[in-house]
């Protein structure tokens, strides 16, 4: 199979993997249904990278969203511990979508 080939079938697997799944975002609260979540570089609100509980591996152009509803729950309540609500989303994805390779299975 040649690169190409391999390339195609890989996003194919990728897309059919997103169709028939529930994602969440464990994120600020606040928002409302069919509202854009943003990565927070772009945000003009408190920056959760700022937090000491945010992981050092996380990049701050991308949004994180998991299949694990818990894992979700638990990154809302941590990082945003103190600093306002954190709130869970269940979320459609946009854009393009990468597998967190910290996060294999569920990110």
């Amino acid at each position: 199979m040649g690169k190409a080939r391999a390339a195609k079938a890989a996003r194919r697997a990728q897309r059919d993997r997103i169709a028939g799944a529930h994602f969440w975002h464990g994120g600020i609260g606040g928002l409302t249904a069919g509202e854009e979540i943003i990565p927070p570089t772009l945000q003009d609100v408190y920056d959760p990278m700022s937090s000491a509980l945010y992981l050092a591996e996380a990049q701050a152009n991308r949004v994180y969203f998991t299949t694990d509803r818990e894992l979700a729950r638990v990154f809302a309540s941590a990082v945003f511990r103190g600093r306002g609500s954190g709130a869970l989303y269940r979320v459609q994805p946009i854009g393009d979508v990468l597998t967190d390779p910290d996060f294999p299975t569920v990110g």
